[in-house]
């Protein structure tokens, strides 16, 4: 059992914000599945969530893969004042661990945080599906699944939704046809050329 007590400290580093400033940059924290995402709560000093983004005691081994969500940290300036940049955890309900970027690259270092902590993200994450066991922890903290990118194709209201694409290049294409047509026509025409007589 190894602690990894400096791993927050190189978190706030790579963010580019001190550990006592990410309390009051933290702009944005919510927890994420396969259904969607939901707020996570701060406390009532404005944040509350630091345990949930890197361990600050002994890490546990990593648990088999399983179900799992995503919690996501935004800092940066309020009122979209300037650039964001997003921290990203994991956690497993199944082993009731938290998993976070480590410090050699690629690798996920897992720790349990309070109970109190948890118990927010268990209350944002009740109503939400999780996500299905990843291929490896490592490509599940780099990269938000598949499954999470809306498809635009079909209309949100109505049962079965119509999509109109198809109709919409037919339209143009036929206007394109016509307009040819018309040009065409128009240079065909013949020219009748008036002569005046003089006398």
């Amino acid at each position: 059992m190894k602690l990894r007590v400096p791993l927050v400290l190189l978190s706030a580093l790579a963010l580019g914000v001190a550990p006592t400033a990410a309390a009051k940059d933290l702009t944005n924290a919510e927890a994420c599945g396969a259904s969607g995402c939901a707020t996570l709560q701060r406390d009532d000093k404005g944040d509350g969530l630091i345990p949930l983004r890197g361990p600050t005691g002994p890490t546990a081994s990593a648990p088999k893969r399983a179900a799992y969500y995503r919690l996501s940290f935004t800092f940066g300036p309020g009122l979209d004042a300037g650039p964001k940049q997003t921290l990203t955890t994991l956690y497993a309900p199944s082993a009731n661990l938290v998993g976070a970027p480590g410090m050699s690259p690629g690798s996920v270092e897992w720790f349990h945080a309070p109970g109190a902590v948890i118990e927010r993200v268990q209350d944002a994450i009740s109503d939400l599906e999780p996500y299905t066991a990843p291929r490896t922890w490592a490509a599940a903290l780099e990269t938000p699944p598949s499954v999470y990118i809306v498809e635009p194709a079909v209309a949100a209201s109505g049962g079965e939704g119509r999509n109109w694409t198809p109709w919409l290049l037919a339209a143009a294409g036929l206007i394109v046809v016509l307009g040819g047509v018309g040009l065409v026509a128009r240079r065909m025409r013949p020219r009748v050329t008036l002569r005046t007589s003089g006398g």
